[in-house]
């Protein structure tokens, strides 16, 4: 009686692990369809130099060229 308690305790922990494995799957490829979406194709582009908490930052389009900017000196980056 105790060794098929043992086994039918160790089938449900197969069963729920695979279940979370699946789900866990499920969960990925949602992520992945959302990272990949053309509206979400954006880059956070810091100025050289700067940390995220000293600036703020910019959002580019990845299907597009990035533009040059103009400086406060009048010079083009």
């Amino acid at each position: 009686m105790f060794l098929a308690l043992t086994v039918w305790v160790i089938y449900l922990r197969y069963l729920l692990a695979r279940k979370t494995i699946e789900s866990q799957v499920e969960v990925d490829k949602y992520r992945l369809q959302l990272e990949m979406a053309p509206e979400n194709r954006r880059v956070v582009l810091l100025p050289p130099g700067k940390t995220v908490a000293a600036s703020a930052p910019k959002l580019v389009d990845l299907g597009e060229e990035p533009q040059a900017e103009s400086r406060l000196d009048g010079k083009e980056t």
